[in-house]
């Protein structure tokens, strides 16, 4: 969260939660933790993506931040409670 909040793409060796969020949202690349061949082929992917474009992973970065924000995810836990203090469990 901390790479999405200062606006750069993730490369990691991720799986589970964090993996399905990074490829999800588009805003960066994932390889198998502690494999050099595939840290090096997403290292590739993601030079080659931003030689051509810069600012590649920029726009889904900002959505991903506006998505992730304690504010849009406070938000949300509050309009649940709203709903269910008026007797809805939708």
């Amino acid at each position: 969260f901390e790479a999405i909040a200062n606006g750069k793409p993730i490369l990691g060796g991720l799986s589970g939660e964090a993996q399905k969020i990074v490829n999800e949202f588009e805003i960066g690349e994932t390889f198998r933790p502690e494999d050099g061949e595939a840290f090096l082929n997403s290292l590739t992917i993601m030079v080659d993506q931003l030689r051509e474009n810069p600012d590649f992973y920029l726009s889904a970065i900002k959505r991903a931040a506006k998505i992730f924000s304690r504010d849009f995810q406070a938000q949300k836990i509050l309009d649940g409670l709203g709903k269910y203090s008026e007797g809805s469990t939708d």
